[in-house]
């Protein structure tokens, strides 16, 4: 193992546990029964599933860079949120007071697909400078 991989094994290991974190907390959440959310306007909770999971694409890209896994990145890690995000709705429809819905899947995969393209924005910018 050379050099740069050892230092990347720290911060490989933090991005892993923000992100095994944040599928915890988002599986909290979406266990909440409906009657302890709050009422938004229509259309609102697609804007609330799309700010959730740019963060998690953006710590599964990280830590797949860190750990080393550079080849099909991108594809992964917005493949593995957006499943995530369509079990996360599968949850729900058992959850009392709440239901399932595809417009949240495709909330939640636009997200994916921000937070990816954010993270490997911010890796091409620091690669380059």
């Amino acid at each position: 193992m050379n050099n740069q991989n050892q230092k990347n094994i720290p911060m490989a290991m933090l991005y892993w546990g923000l992100a095994v974190s944040y599928m915890a907390l988002l599986f909290f959440l979406s266990s909440q029964g409906g009657h302890s959310l709050p009422q938004m306007a229509h259309g609102t909770d697609k804007l609330v599933h799309l700010l959730a999971y740019i963060p998690l694409a953006a710590f599964f890209y990280h830590a797949f860079h860190k750990s080393g896994i550079r080849k099909y990145k991108f594809i992964m890690v917005f493949l593995i949120v957006c499943l995530y995000g369509l079990s996360d709705e599968i949850h729900q429809y058992f959850v009392p007071g709440r239901d399932a819905s595809f417009g949240d899947v495709v909330a939640d995969s636009l997200g994916a697909l921000i937070g990816c393209t954010g993270a490997g924005y911010a890796e091409l910018k620091t690669r380059f400078t």
